[in-house]
């Protein structure tokens, strides 16, 4: 049942990316009216089979509803395999598996060399009527709508990318597509919208044809890109890939915009059996997409290394275009990405952090792609924080009046390619730009209008460091005379968001780090898209860079699974003189509420598999004492207004 359950979330996870875009109010605001170029995310472009007879046959995007009639009809014979798997009879399993895999993804294969196999390419030309939006299918218009539903669709254009292949050729084809459209429609530059691995290919673009890119580009907005690649290809090409179950679930509730707050439920269950079947499919798997140079050219700087050993005779070509892309592009993308923004490209980044792998990697990401890869920031590590009275370490911006630090100091953006236009948001899931209103504010600020931000100092109402205030994380929280994630004395409420479609019941705010109480919550309602102004007592001391975290328990009534919802949200105090920094201590406890074993129980746990239950088990108790100490005081509270 394990098996099936993580199954069934790995394919929610993979259809939810697909569903349409929801439409945003489009903003009053002109536009600067220059054609817009997409260029998406990995796998993110159909794929045909060009046969003998010149017909085309499609073989990538996958038809699911074939895939599920597979299942369905094979479904007795797939259980007997799951069943002798459990006995340890694996073999069963993977044979049957293989050829299923083989039919369905097998003509994608490459040659050792990083060429293609077979004849397959990309659906559209690199012309501007052949990729113009309005002729583009419904799967592909699916994946960033969110510009159509205010842009004129006859100027916006998607460049296809073969995902296989390499960053350079794909950064080659995108420069052939904007130069086509320049001399077909006369415009005089363009605009670039791309996502993931596309913004690894707009990176390299902006990079390897800089003078192009000068001349022609008006405006790059980089979402979640792979601009330094990912860790999930070192993760497939050592084979060492485990799913964490429960961030894949989170990321179906933000996707889906659930406010159901299920994930930890499942946050003790290893789901031992299914990593153990994906780790017997890498083979199978590596032998499809091993060869792909895009892989290859995803493995992080200081992962090269480490993956010279796994070089397999025959892929010398693949690894010297490997190495080539790494020393030649990749090493020094943040001074060419510095270079073509000061030569007057709008160039910009949008990021999301505070989020593990899914792929279980313990790395600040948005749950597929590192933090420090899509931007170059240096990241504490993961659960954990950069000590009270930390500085910024400053390699690119040094501006001692800039605070490129992190409300959680969780984030130094110093040393980002461009910290000066790089935008992180904290819980933005990779691709999910359209689930938080300020996020996509943000894209279509710099995208479209006439007038985008300079700079991430220029409008607090875009303010570099952002929590999202999406539909699942059910509430969002400032303090009313400070920027976002910021506390000081000036600061006499709270303002609390509901930004769901439901009311929300506001049971308890409990502050971590700073000493306040929140009066008079009794019965607080919070209508659906409405803003409550929530009074403080307490000291706020007089004090800069220190960390408080405030935890709200809440219900959405009538639509949340969940009797009682939690959120914590991070601000730094900025009151008064810094506390001094301790750098023999660089790092600590993200948490206040964990309870951390000593180093010897904790490893004892970790070898049983039990870090996760018990860290699991302490949040859970804790929220349920927050809630028995809230029960308890109203309840006094109403005996007191009993005569």
């Amino acid at each position: 049942m394990k098996k099936i359950v993580s199954l069934l979330l790995c394919i929610l996870l993979a259809a939810a990316m697909l569903v349409p875009a929801i439409a945003a109010d489009a903003q009053n605001e002109d536009f600067n009216n220059y054609p817009v170029v997409i260029v998406p995310g990995y796998s993110s472009t159909q794929l045909h089979l060009v046969q003998e007879d010149g017909s085309w046959k499609s073989v990538w995007w996958l038809d699911y509803s074939k895939i599920l009639d597979k299942v369905n009809e094979e479904k007795w014979e797939i259980l007997y395999d799951l069943a002798q798997y459990k006995q340890g009879n694996k073999q069963r399993m993977i044979d049957h598996l293989t050829p299923i895999m083989d039919e369905i993804a097998g003509v994608l294969a490459c040659n050792p060399d990083g060429s293609s196999k077979y004849a397959v390419e990309p659906d559209l030309p690199l012309t501007a009527e052949g990729s113009r939006w309005s002729s583009v299918r419904d799967n592909d218009r699916r994946l960033m709508g969110y510009i159509d539903e205010i842009y004129d669709t006859d100027n916006i254009y998607m460049c296809t990318c073969d995902f296989r292949l390499g960053a350079l050729y794909n950064a080659g084809r995108l420069n052939t597509l904007i130069e086509n459209i320049i001399e077909t429609t006369g415009a005089e530059k363009v605009n670039i919208l791309c996502q993931s691995h596309g913004g690894q290919i707009t990176a390299t673009y902006l990079a390897e044809y800089h003078d192009n890119a000068v001349q022609h580009v008006n405006s790059a907005v980089l979402c979640v890109p792979a601009i330094a690649g990912a860790a999930l290809a070192y993760d497939t090409l050592t084979e060492q890939i485990q799913l964490d179950e429960q961030k894949i679930l989170e990321f179906v509730e933000y996707n889906q915009k659930i406010n159901t707050d299920l994930h930890w439920l499942i946050a003790s269950d290893p789901f031992d059996v299914l990593d153990d079947l994906i780790k017997n499919l890498m083979p199978v798997v590596k032998s499809i997409i091993g060869n792909w140079q895009s892989l290859w050219d995803f493995l992080p700087m200081d992962k090269l290394d480490e993956a010279k050993q796994f070089v397999q005779p025959g892929q010398e070509a693949l690894w010297d275009a490997t190495i080539y892309y790494h020393e030649h592009t990749m090493k020094h993308i943040g001074e060419s990405l510095r270079k073509v923004q000061a030569d007057g490209v709008n160039v910009t980044i949008i990021a999301g952090s505070g989020i593990a792998s899914v792929t279980g990697m313990q790395i600040n990401s948005d749950g597929i792609i590192t933090l420090n890869g899509a931007t170059g920031a240096t990241a504490a590590p993961y659960g954990q924080r950069f000590n009270d009275g930390y500085t910024c370490v400053g390699t690119v911006c040094s501006n001692a009046s800039h605070n490129h630090l992190s409300p959680s100091m969780e984030v130094d953006a110093s040393t980002c390619y461009l910290p000066e236009n790089t935008w992180i948001i904290d819980g933005y899931f990779h691709g999910q730009e359209r689930m938080d209103d300020m996020t996509i504010a943000l894209v279509r600020r710099q995208l479209l209008s006439v007038n985008p931000l300079k700079d991430v100092h220029e409008d607090p109402a875009f303010p570099q460091f952002h929590q999202t205030a999406s539909i699942s994380s059910g509430l969002f929280a400032k303090f009313n005379n400070s920027p976002e994630g910021y506390l000081s004395s000036a600061d006499t409420a709270l303002l609390v968001t509901n930004p769901t479609s439901a009311p929300i019941y506001l049971a308890d705010i409990s502050a971590k780090g700073v000493d306040l109480e929140f009066n008079n919550l009794f019965g607080k309602i919070i209508p659906a898209g409405k803003t409550v102004s929530i009074k403080f007592t307490g000291e706020i001391p007089a004090v800069s860079l220190t960390r408080a975290a405030l935890s709200f328990s809440f219900s959405t009534i009538g639509k949340s699974a969940t009797p009682i919802a939690e959120r914590t949200m991070d601000f730094t105090i900025m009151n008064g003189p810094a506390v001094a920094y301790d750098a023999s201590t660089p790092y600590v406890n993200a948490d206040f509420d964990l309870l951390i074993p000593d180093d010897a129980n904790l490893e004892l746990l970790n070898k049983f598999g039990l870090g996760k239950i018990f860290e699991a088990f302490v949040k859970f108790l804790n929220r349920i004492l927050t809630i028995a100490q809230k029960l308890f005081g109203t309840i006094g509270s109403i005996a007191d207004l009993i005569p």
